[in-house]
């Protein structure tokens, strides 16, 4: 299993506005690919699915209990956490 963790798309958003947090997500994504530093990733779930179907999610879930170690691939696409064993699933309900 995979996720797209990173993307050059995501240095601005749909409206054209450049996305401030990109340059430092790129710089820890630099970290892992050049000082062999370790990827750690949790599940972050949108509290309102309505607005996270449109890209407009505005508040986030998210659990500590369930990091998990990944390793790092690259495509075209972007940079991808690939995981050894698939995250538990989380009901939506």
């Amino acid at each position: 299993m995979r996720a797209l963790i990173f993307s050059d798309d995501w240095r601005q958003n749909a409206h054209g506005r450049v996305n401030p947090n990109w340059a430092s997500s790129r710089a820890h994504i630099k970290l892992i690919e050049e000082q062999n530093y370790n990827l750690f990733v949790y599940r972050m779930v949108a509290l309102n699915l309505e607005e996270a179907r449109h890209g407009q999610a505005r508040q986030i879930a998210y659990s500590l209990d369930e990091i998990q170690e990944a390793g790092l691939a690259i495509d075209e696409r972007g940079w991808w956490a690939v995981f050894r064993q698939a995250l538990p699933s989380i009901s939506t309900d």
